[in-house]
């Protein structure tokens, strides 16, 4: 079996493994007990309802800035007649109630200017995650997948494209699922988290990735994937991984929490709503500061590039701030007889 497709196709027995050697490689410097660790990753502990909406509606309800997410999902619909953003609060659920496999393809990364600075001098790579929960069915518990990819943004690139943008080539992590463990959505929402944070080149957490996946000739360093997760496995990487933290620093970009979706009529919670498409997620100071994006402003799929572009034609200028250009595609299962 490739390296890449380890966890891919694994069991959480394999899971343990990996991340309790990884852990053991920690061990002798720790300083930090694994009881009073402070949570990096927050996989289970989702956004309040009501800070998760200030973020997009540019109304702090008396929450300090800090506490807003760092982030923001906006959908660009490419098939209107003016392409443009919509913020997810002004999206209506259309798709009919079912069970849907959700598919992710990454296309591009751009790094804000300090960031891409800061990166240079500590000799740092990007960690980006993707984080996906569900119900695994009608009355049972949820189902959390993770993916977690190691990013060189100074990776050698053409000419024509900005040193601060890694494109991706369109990479869909979630290819190297097996057809028992793709996402599945079930009772018409699920929650959605993306993660960036820097890491030191070198240290513990590039030899997690290492011991998992290898990818050469791309910024894209190494990937890998926990499938299937339940509650108590999610618990027992969540606090792993802060054990791994808590010694190898990481610099946070976005540190933030999962926020939930609706894809379909049957959902009981349809706040925000995730339609199938282009998505972005990108530093909310920037979109609250920018009108959520909805004017101005656009994807570049005419040169491949997929950076994010103020202005219009030849005057269009790329956007300075942290942004992932991503797909989600939903496909309907049919039902068994």
């Amino acid at each position: 079996m490739e390296r890449r497709d380890f966890l891919a196709g694994s069991s959480m027995a394999a899971v343990v493994s990996v991340l309790s050697e990884a852990n053991l490689m920690a061990q002798p410097q720790r300083a930090a007990s694994p009881t009073n660790l402070k949570s990096t990753f927050n996989l289970t502990a989702p956004y309040d309802t009501d800070l998760a909406i200030s973020a997009y509606t540019g109304q702090r309800g008396g929450a300090p800035s800090t506490n807003l997410p760092p982030q923001v999902f906006l959908y660009y619909d490419n098939a209107a007649a003016t392409p443009t953003f919509v913020n997810p609060l002004d999206l209506k659920v259309s798709l009919e109630a079912s069970t849907y496999e959700l598919d992710v393809t990454l296309y591009a990364f751009n790094i804000a200017k300090s960031s891409y600075i800061s990166f240079k001098s500590l000799q740092q790579q990007l960690q980006l995650g993707l984080n996906v929960t569900g119900p695994a069915g009608e009355g049972q518990d949820d189902l959390t997948w993770m993916f977690m990819h190691a990013i060189d943004v100074f990776f050698q690139k053409p000419a024509a494209v900005p040193a601060q943008l890694s494109n991706f080539q369109k990479y869909s992590p979630t290819q190297t699922l097996t057809p028992s463990s793709k996402i599945t959505v079930t009772g018409g929402q699920t929650s959605l988290q993306v993660t960036a944070f820097g890491q030191k080149k070198g240290g513990f957490w590039t030899k997690l990735f290492d011991m998992l996946s290898k990818a050469a000739d791309s910024p894209l360093l190494s990937a890998f994937s926990i499938p299937s997760l339940v509650k108590q496995s999610v618990d027992f990487v969540d606090k792993s991984l802060d054990v791994l933290a808590a010694q190898d620093k990481l610099v946070p970009i976005w540190q933030t929490h999962p926020i939930t979706f609706a894809i379909d009529k049957s959902a009981k919670d349809t706040i925000f709503v995730l339609r199938p498409g282009y998505w972005i997620t990108i530093d909310s100071a920037f979109a609250r500061a920018n009108g959520f994006l909805q004017k101005g402003f656009s994807i570049d799929f005419q040169g491949q590039t997929f950076q994010l572009l103020s202005g219009i034609g030849a005057q269009a200028t790329p956007v300075d701030a942290n942004y992932l250009v991503m797909k989600l595609d939903l496909t309907a299962q049919k039902k068994q007889p």
